[in-house]
């Protein structure tokens, strides 16, 4: 109770101090975006429910079952971006990293060699959760709901585990595919992640007491979609039921897709 205590302590310590806002070539204060809600004003008791979030941490386990099981880092430049993918199941990267999650997807049968992503919002100093891959790369239609129009393409992905654990939990985890065995919590976007090291993640990631998660601020960020959606001129639909399934998702989805202009 003391460890978890002192953990929670430390996490919420880690949302009040942010770091120091980067600088860019020129030697500006790279603008840095607000914080999401959560980590304003955590709460004091965790907002999941214990149940369900056992059930995802043993279903993570039981996906991570392999040696071949392929493992990344993906960054999320935004949280509201991290949202869209809650929402509708879908994610998308730059042109070279989403040739080379579709490209490991399609040629090691992910049915029995999963690709997990390891997911995490810049500049939060925390991991979000792990997501598995479960469709190759479309390339012929964009989701216009990134927070920026620079995205072609996505792929399906199943959110495994969604709760928010700081860096400072997982330093440990060194990256022996390195030359300086830097800590998981330095890499970029799609690195690849080895087993060993991979097993060690989602060992502390399970086990991590946290208070808050990016289920948290749906709310927060479905408003802020409608404003998105007036700005670009899109039709809004009916919000996706709290169990929403197949068709519901799917239909939402179709919905914010245009056509890549052919090159």
């Amino acid at each position: 109770m003391v460890a978890s205590t002192n953990a929670a302590a430390s996490a919420a310590s880690a949302r009040s101090h942010p770091p120091p806002a980067p600088l860019t070539k020129r030697g500006r204060k790279r603008r840095r975006p607000k914080p999401a809600p959560r980590y304003r004003s955590p709460p004091h008791s965790p907002s999941a429910d214990p149940e369900r979030e056992r059930d995802c941490a043993t279903l993570l386990h039981e996906v991570f079952t392999t040696a071949t099981c392929h493992c990344f880092v993906l960054k999320s430049f935004s949280e509201a971006n991290l949202h869209k993918s809650l929402k509708y199941g879908i994610w998308s990267s730059t042109y070279a990293h989403n040739m080379l999650l579709d490209q490991v997807f399609r040629s090691d049968l992910a049915a029995v060699r999963p690709v997990l992503l390891f997911f995490s919002v810049c500049d939060t100093r925390h991991f979000n959760g792990v997501a598995r891959m479960t469709s190759g790369l479309r390339t012929d239609v964009r989701f216009e709901l990134w927070e920026k129009r620079k995205y072609d393409g996505f792929f399906h992905v199943e959110w495994l585990l969604v709760k928010d654990v700081p860096n400072y939990a997982l330093t440990g985890v060194k990256m022996s595919n390195t030359p300086t065995k830097k800590s998981i919590t330095s890499c970029r976007d799609c690195e690849e992640v080895l087993f060993d090291e991979a097993r060690e993640f989602i060992s502390i990631f399970t086990e991590f007491p946290h208070l808050t998660s990016a289920w948290d601020d749906c709310a927060h960020f479905d408003a802020l979609q409608v404003q998105l959606e007036a700005k670009r001129g899109l039709s809004a639909l009916p919000p996706l039921p709290e169990d929403d399934v197949g068709d519901d998702r799917d239909r939402q989805l179709a919905a914010y897709l245009s056509p890549v202009p052919a090159s």
